[in-house]
């Protein structure tokens, strides 16, 4: 195959972390052409008429110079900007100068009061776990779904998760750990670039593909379903997909939930119900790209520049189709942060619920196998938080034997109306709330006077919720808002329903979801971290 270039209709121009810009000029009759070709030929073809534009490149060999700067800026600085900025240092230091480095982030939890075993028992990620109250069903109208076989009560767990891929953003590299993405305290650097951090000796190890990527960090995507791709094959390696190719069949089209995680079961994932001509061709183009970028990395041996062998092609098939898993499938992780506002305390933020949203950041992004089959619904059952990389479900409400069991996509139906919440997620919502089209927050029935002289109970505990909350104690609000679902006697929609769910959740977030660094010394009780 020629190296020269015919006219150019696909460009994609990469500047350092962040996420490539593609531009495409071939207009319909490029698309035409090559989708009438079989898969290697369209390779070929997109490598005849593509450019990749690799602009700006940072440094990424380790400078301990700039290392000790950053040490000493560190202790000047003090606090948390003191360790961020120390394990920034981490990062371009030799590992013989890390155990120095640990010391001066210990000297400065000793001075801000900050408990260090506390700091790190709280990120701890969860055991992988399956509620045996559950099971996935198939439908011709709703697909595959998960249910419920016997009584699931509210706040019990239903899934514990580590996921098969994850990715952490480029943006988070030096606060977070690049495997298990909890919040960064004693730095562990890679030994070669200056592009990463771990939490642990540990996380270094099974960091596998840090390997692969190493020196390059800078020209990979820094986010989104792509990444995750990327990472599976840079931790896994060629021998593993030209040695299991027959293995990655899914298999029997009954679903088991379980706490494997073979490719085979990657495979059974729903792959992109997209079938435009657009999409197609995206979708063939990023594989180029991807399949580029292993080339870079020194993921096949002894290839020829400008050629598509038998396993190149392999793999970009491989690629192609998981990209489309990606697409339907790819999750966000998020730890909390800190207000804008920074004389915000932690009362108001509990007083007023919503404000926790506010608080959320994503830092990274991952592909479950288990979550994955969860359907999407704008009156979720269900509540999520995070543990580095593991996702964690409870249920939000009590769910009985034989209901669907859902997850939240984003959209709440009493924040917005059934054609926003559809641009926003992207497809048309099976659920009640959408096909019922149910009404927004200010049109929700209501209690009348005389239904409330009724429910003295449920009046009491209102109080005693709004008093939980001024004393930030969340077991305290967590406890009352139960209580107030289960006394309201009423289905949904109603606004008695919308409280007590709305602020368990974000009681649940403030409680055991992952924290970052920032947000620990800004409320450092351990009211919020006690699992």
């Amino acid at each position: 195959m020629s190296s020269e270039k015919d006219d150019i209709y696909f460009t994609i121009e990469v500047q350092p972390l962040e996420y490539p810009d593609f531009r495409y000029t071939g207009g319909t009759k490029c698309i035409s052409e090559m989708l009438t070709l079989q898969f290697g030929e369209i390779l070929d073809y997109i490598h005849q008429h593509a450019e990749i534009k690799i602009l700006n490149r940072l440094r990424t060999e380790k400078n301990p110079e700039e290392g000790r700067r950053l040490l000493e800026l560190g202790r000047v600085e003090g606090g948390v900007q003191g360790i961020l900025t120390m394990n920034k240092a981490i990062s371009e230091l030799p590992e013989s100068d890390w155990r120095t480095a640990h010391q001066y982030i210990r000297n400065v939890l000793q001075k801000e009061e900050m408990d260090e075993q506390l700091l790190q028992e709280i990120q701890s990620p969860a055991e992988d776990f399956v509620s045996h109250k559950i099971k996935v069903e198939s439908s011709e109208k709703q697909g595959r779904y998960v249910v419920a076989t016997e009584d699931i009560e509210v706040g019990e767990t239903v899934l514990k998760e580590s996921p098969f891929v994850s990715y952490l953003h480029a943006s988070h590299r030096y606060s977070n750990c690049a495997t298990c993405l909890r919040s960064v305290l004693f730095g562990v650097g890679c030994t070669q670039c200056n592009q990463i951090l771990f939490c642990s000796q540990l996380c270094r190890d099974q960091g596998v593909f840090h390997k692969t990527e190493c020196g390059n960090t800078d020209i990979l995507p820094p986010n989104g379903p792509i990444s995750t791709v990327l990472r599976i094959f840079t931790s896994r390696g060629l021998s593993f997909f030209m040695e299991n190719l027959q293995s990655f069949n899914p298999g029997s089209p009954e679903i088991q939930l379980g706490v494997g995680k073979e490719m085979s079961q990657l495979f059974r994932l729903q792959a992109g119900c997209r079938q435009d001509s657009m999409y197609r061709m995206e979708k063939y183009v990023w594989t180029y790209y991807l399949l580029y970028l292993l080339k870079r990395l020194g993921f096949f041996v002894d290839q020829e520049p400008g050629t598509f062998g038998r396993e190149e092609v392999i793999v970009a098939m491989l690629i192609q189709h998981i990209l489309r898993i990606a697409d339907d499938n790819c999750h966000e992780i998020c730890e909390l942060g800190v207000p804008e506002d920074r004389s915000m305390q932690v009362v108001d933020i509990v007083q007023n619920m919503e404000d926790v949203s506010s608080l959320m950041r994503v830092i990274g992004a991952a592909i479950y196998l288990n979550t994955s089959f969860f359907n999407n619904s704008c009156d979720v059952n269900t509540m999520k938080f995070h543990r580095g990389c593991s996702e964690i479900m409870e249920a939000k409400r009590d769910i009985r034997a034989g209901d669907e069991i859902s997850d939240f996509y984003g959209e709440y139906f009493f924040l917005g109306d059934r054609l926003s919440r559809k641009k926003n997620l992207g497809f048309s919502c099976c659920c009640q709330p959408c096909q019922e089209n149910w009404p927004l927050k200010d049109q929700l029935p209501t209690f009348t006077a005389d239904e409330l002289k009724e429910k003295a109970e449920w009046t009491r505990l209102c109080a005693e919720l709004n008093n939980a909350a001024t004393q930030v104690d969340l077991q305290r609000t967590k406890t009352t808002c139960k209580q107030l679902g289960r006394l309201a006697s009423v289905q949904s929609p109603h606004a008695a329903l919308v409280m007590p769910e709305m602020t368990l959740n974000f009681s649940n977030l403030l409680e055991n979801n992952s924290k970052s660094l920032e947000f620990l010394f800004w409320h450092p009780s351990s009211a919020l971290s006690k699992n």
